[in-house]
């Protein structure tokens, strides 16, 4: 794993992986859960390497060698929200 964030009960694990655990499915990335000591899977994954999962006002965002997941582009950078992974919300500063 190149990288690893806590929220709550949830462990985000990302890297380079197609499996975790004994023998589940996982592109890149993944989410342990230490209470019930379970992987979830965050849908499909992404296709490629994960480098950076962090967190920021509730949300996992993550960054990497990827461009696609949950059916939609994702160049490098994708915010895991509602059960799918999304382009970052970006909001346009004004000086």
């Amino acid at each position: 794993a190149y990288s690893m964030e806590r929220i709550g009960d949830l462990l985000y694990v990302g890297g380079s992986f197609t499996r975790v655990g004994v023998n589940q499915f996982a592109n890149n990335v993944a989410a342990y859960n230490i209470k019930t000591q379970q992987w979830e899977m965050l849908n499909a994954g992404l296709d490629g390497t994960v480098r950076r999962i962090q967190k920021f006002n509730g949300l996992i965002y993550v960054g990497g060698e990827f461009s696609s997941g949950s059916g939609v582009e994702l160049p490098q950078v994708a915010v895991w929200e509602k059960g799918r992974w999304h382009r970052p919300h970006i909001e346009k500063v004004s000086n």
